[in-house]
């Protein structure tokens, strides 16, 4: 699931996905500081790679 929710960080609860046993990998502005969309589509990448 990928959610684009702006260019601000924005904190975002993922405790309930990760208690229902889903993976989750913050990557953009929701990784607590804010990036411009090149960052953000590469660390999705990344993360996406990496699982």
């Amino acid at each position: 699931m990928v959610l684009a929710l702006g260019t601000a960080p924005v904190a975002f609860d993922t405790a309930p996905l990760e208690a229902a046993g889903i993976k989750v990998t913050l990557a953009g502005d929701c990784n607590g500081r804010a990036a411009d969309i090149n960052r953000a589509v590469e660390e999705g990448y990344l993360a996406a790679v990496a699982a």
